[in-house]
């Protein structure tokens, strides 16, 4: 099973349950499927195409999850990028 069917599946399934939670934030399984649905249109209307790279540099907070899963929606490979990079580091990389 990939990643984006186990998703789908658990949204399911668990709808309501949390699927994530920080501090105040919480994010169910619904909420999270639902949101990285409406990522992968919008990555997929910029032109991502299966296969594509695209870099995420985002702490761990539960939208780095969200953009992940949508992503993975488009058939594209995240990259998680480093917080900790500087600029130029960043830059490097391209």
């Amino acid at each position: 099973m990939n990643l984006r069917l186990m998703l789908e599946e658990r949204a399911k399934r668990y709808r309501d349950k949390i699927a994530f939670a920080l501090g105040e934030h919480r994010l169910s399984y619904a909420e999270l499927d639902e949101a990285s649905n409406r990522i992968a249109n919008a990555l997929i209307r910029m032109g991502v195409e299966k296969g594509d790279r695209v870099a995420i540099l985002l702490p761990n907070i539960p939208e780095f999850a969200v953009i992940y899963f949508g992503i993975v929606k488009t058939g594209g490979i995240a990259v998680p990028l480093d917080v900790r990079y500087k600029v130029d580091e960043l830059i490097s990389l391209c």
